[in-house]
């Protein structure tokens, strides 16, 4: 998933939690969870408070709201990982038996996200252009061609993330107060620094995009 594997590769990443005992390989070679981890996550499903004291209160937050405080800290009780390699497992492990969420309606160099997953994502990266989209919505079109032009590099720093957002309304209007697509979030953290809601002249988005990736550097 683009910037979230920056300090670790999914491949060392899936190889330290099969070391571990976190994630095994089915009959099917498909990745599962593995029967020690399992275990150790259920113990953990009604584990105390201050099993969590180490964490930020965002982290935690973000966990429990996605019922996956548990998973994080049964992931850092088998395996030694750091807090962002954590982070990490705890996606790969949540989006296990999912289907890809839908990417043809994203720009080209934005990486297709689950909308409930979205905040712990943002957790992994300072900064991040979050694009929600969906179908037939012609400035959805639009925006999606716009933002290939302007970012036809991908910058290192920014994350940029998609998400189809009728798969997801109540979350992203919940979490990011977005009603509608397209609407394009700059975001500082889970801040919100810049909102482009539906379509927009080129040279708003290049704009935007100008000036947040300069911030950034």
């Amino acid at each position: 998933m683009g910037p979230i594997f920056t300090d670790m590769d999914s491949a060392g990443l899936i190889e330290s939690l099969t070391n571990a005992g976190v994630l095994a390989v089915a009959d099917n070679e498909m990745l599962c969870r593995a029967a020690l981890f399992e275990e150790r996550e259920a113990e953990l499903q009604n584990a105390p408070e201050e099993c969590a004291e180490s964490l930020n209160d965002a982290i935690v937050s973000a966990l429990t709201r996605n019922s996956l405080l548990a998973t994080y800290l049964a992931v850092s009780d088998l395996a030694e990982l750091d807090e962002a390699d954590a982070l990490r497992a705890v996606l790969l492990l949540a989006r296990l038996g999912r289907v890809e969420p839908p990417d043809d309606g994203a720009p080209e160099a934005f990486t297709a996200v689950d909308g409930d997953l979205l905040d712990l994502v943002l957790l992994l990266t300072e900064r991040a252009i979050v694009y929600v989209w969906r179908h037939e919505c012609p400035p959805c079109d639009v925006m999606r061609e716009e933002f290939d032009d302007i970012l036809s590099t991908p910058p290192l720093d920014v994350a940029l993330l998609a998400v189809f957002g009728p798969d997801w309304p109540v979350h992203l209007q919940e979490q990011y107060n977005v009603v509608g697509g397209p609407t394009a979030l700059f975001m500082i953290g889970k801040r919100v620094e810049v909102r482009l809601q539906g379509g927009q002249h080129y040279s708003v988005i290049e704009n935007e995009v100008g000036k947040f990736l300069t911030a950034a550097n």
